[in-house]
């Protein structure tokens, strides 16, 4: 089974908007400099995907709130707790 990398948006009823990222085997944002293992990803199709799914909720003047979610196991948001350049 091929692994499937991407980002999907789902608005609920209730407002709550759902960012999921499929990017296995450990769904990281970080860019690949930074990781200090040999996963390889396709780190700019997930960045703009991600980009393009905030955008889409931004866009939705009903949202509540916006959860970022993995669609499986684990999620590296290392790249979070850096400082922005």
């Amino acid at each position: 089974m091929a692994k499937k990398i991407g980002v999907t948006m789902e608005v609920g009823n209730d407002g709550v908007v759902v960012i999921t990222i499929s990017n296995p085997p450990v769904n990281s944002l970080a860019s690949p400099s930074i990781l200090k293992s040999s996963i390889l990803f396709d780190h700019s199709r997930l960045i703009s995907g991600l980009k393009e799914k905030f955008q889409d909720a931004n866009q939705k003047s009903a949202f509540k709130a916006i959860v970022l979610t993995v669609l499986r196991m684990e999620l590296d948001v290392q790249q979070f707790l850096q400082s922005p350049e």
